[in-house]
């Protein structure tokens, strides 16, 4: 991880902090960070990118500045079922006042956001560790409301098999991934990690390969012209902003406060 980066990112940690312990921990995430950076984030340039299972929002804070637009969707303790440990949303609120490029972030579950009255415009997907987490009912979401309008799709997938399975797919398994994708019409790279423990699975098509309704969605500029190695430093102090925060029965505008909701962490 470039030094800049580290510095950005141990700046964030302590104000993650606030709300509970933070999953992406420097010894497990600057090298799956450094990662993405180099085999998945060139693909994402341009786009209007929706991560689902944002968490504190860190790789978006990467992707924002470099993609068109960037929407992470992330559900509080406010919708989940059952207390977790950390709020992720709202350390994802921090991360977004500490971001440049355009950034929303949705407090919602996959149901919750593929129930909106207006889903906000996407045309790439990019999960980090969270495919296998989805139940079958979820993936059946995914099919028919977030991979019909796009023409790229980046997931991580850790190499392990979990000891709670929720869904039937085995999507601990890259071949399980790339021949889900494929399903859906994508071609499809996949990238290891030099130990194998985990990898990258690229998907991607032409706007001729979409559906017509999402066709129009795939003609994107990046929202700055900017590299990888152009990323600005994080700002000393937040920038002004207002972040979009949903149920899945109402919607409204929060600035981030101090409260700490209890979500689960996830692996």
């Amino acid at each position: 991880m470039h030094e800049r980066d580290l510095f950005n990112w141990k700046r964030l940690v302590k104000l993650w902090e606030k709300h509970g312990p933070p999953y992406q921990i420097p010894r497990r995430s600057e090298y799956r960070l450094d990662f993405f950076k180099k085999h998945g984030l060139k693909f994402l340039g341009g786009k209007n990118v929706l991560e689902l299972g944002c968490n504190a929002a860190y790789f978006g804070h990467h992707i924002a500045p470099y993609s068109r637009s960037y929407i992470g969707v992330e559900p509080a303790n406010l919708i989940s079922k059952k207390p977790y440990k950390v709020d992720y949303f709202k350390q994802a609120q921090i991360t977004k006042d500490y971001s440049i490029g355009k950034m929303e972030l949705y407090n919602q579950t996959l149901k919750g956001f593929c129930a909106l009255e207006k889903i906000p415009s996407f045309n790439a997907l990019f999960m980090s560790f969270v495919l296998y987490h989805l139940s079958d009912k979820e993936i059946d979401l995914l099919k028919k409301h977030i991979l019909q309008k796009c023409d790229t799709v980046i997931i991580l997938t850790r190499a392990q098999k979990r000891p709670k399975q929720h869904n039937s797919y085995k999507f601990w398994k890259s071949k399980r991934v790339v021949k889900f994708l494929e399903g859906q019409g994508f071609n499809v790279e996949v990238i290891w990690e030099k130990d194998k423990k985990f990898s990258i699975e690229i998907g991607t098509r032409s706007c001729e390969q979409l559906p017509e309704s999402s066709s129009s969605l795939s003609e994107s500029k990046p929202n700055h012209q900017m590299t990888e190695s152009t990323l600005p430093d994080a700002p000393d102090t937040p920038r002004e902003s207002t972040l979009v925060s949903t149920t899945e029965s109402s919607s409204q505008e929060v600035k981030p406060d101090s409260i700490g909701n209890l979500m689960i962490e996830r692996e």
